[in-house]
């Protein structure tokens, strides 16, 4: 019984997670999906951030309690990330 627990909660969070991630990627696909984005504009538009409400009761008017769900956070780069010019040479 503790295994199929342990199962469900692994489950839940890794569906909510990509249900964040695709949240993320949906809301800043302009700037994502623009043709010369690189790491150079990446770095001048500085960290993209998308917080996503996600969890049971996602549907309008379900009846769902609002405390079975959860803010996911997410940022790009991630948190503590240091930009490092990489030069690359004719080696």
């Amino acid at each position: 019984m503790l295994t199929i627990l342990a199962d469900y909660i692994e489950v839940t969070a890794l569906t909510l997670t990509i249900e964040a991630l695709n949240r993320f990627f949906s809301a800043h696909r302009s700037l994502l999906d623009h043709p010369d984005m690189g790491v150079y504009q990446l770095m001048m538009a500085g960290k993209l951030t998308y917080t996503a409400n996600v969890g049971a009761g996602a549907g309008k008017g379900n009846g769902k309690v609002k405390a079975d769900r959860v803010d996911v956070k997410f940022s790009m780069p991630a948190e503590d990330y240091e930009w490092r010019m990489v030069i690359l040479g004719d080696d």
